[in-house]
């Protein structure tokens, strides 16, 4: 989140209401003028846009186009209003608030400022261009550029995890529905990891169409249309 410094220029801090640990050995993090470097392994990290840059693996290759972005803050806002809060308030009927979740994917970041105005203490990491738009929200400091592969998180952080279709982007070639050949080791990485920052009382919920649905909502539809891909299952 940018902070003024003594020259009234704006210069980004890593600062997250939860502990940030190297995403690649967990040790701790230190910031020195513009970079972030872990005491343990000595990886150096950077900044993009003025938000923690701790992706490991490269990132999401989503186009960078500004006109969806904006259409799925508008999305975002539908589905976390009527879906992911209806949901987590069911699940976790029982407890008090704060919970602490993490959105994992969390895309245009919209779903981490209403959680947060719902009363949840949620934190939203993302390794695709869709961070483009995230300078609009109000819990600037609970957004992190990191693959959910490699989250920077210690272990037992979260009360809970969720995803929303973000399991079928992983193990792909590029932002299409073509699998690599270890496309499965990616997903059990990706499982392995948001159960290691959950508590030991904590749940993931994933969301994402299964293989048997037969249309494709995100692949091969033109611009600014709703009009999804058929394609058969087998």
């Amino acid at each position: 989140m940018p902070v003024e410094n003594g020259n009234n220029q704006q210069e980004p801090r890593l600062e997250c209401p939860v502990s940030v640990v190297c995403p690649i050995c967990r040790g701790t993090l230190i910031q020195t003028g513009g970079s972030i470097e872990c005491t343990s392994c000595k990886k150096r990290f950077g900044f993009r846009d003025g938000f923690p840059d701790l992706i490991v693996g490269g990132r999401f290759d989503d186009v960078e186009d500004q006109a969806r972005p904006r259409s799925e803050e508008e999305m975002n806002v539908d589905v976390t209003r009527n879906y992911w809060l209806p949901l987590f308030r069911t699940l976790w009927s029982s407890r008090k608030l704060p919970l602490r979740l993490l959105s994992v994917g969390c895309g245009t970041g919209v779903d981490i400022d209403l959680l947060c105005a719902a009363g949840f203490d949620a934190i939203g990491v993302d390794c695709g261009n869709r961070s483009t738009v995230w300078p609009r929200r109000r819990n600037r400091d609970r957004l992190l550029l990191a693959n959910g592969k490699h989250l920077p998180f210690e272990d037992q952080t979260f009360d809970g995890a969720f995803c929303g279709c973000v399991f079928p982007h992983v193990g792909v070639v590029g932002d299409s529905f073509q699998v690599t050949p270890h496309y499965d080791e990616d997903r059990l990485r990706l499982a392995s990891e948001m159960t290691r920052v959950l508590k030991p009382d904590g749940k993931i919920v994933v969301s994402s169409p299964n293989r048997l649905f037969p249309c494709d909502i995100f692949h091969g539809r033109e611009a600014d249309s709703y009009k999804p891909r058929p394609y058969w299952p087998g």
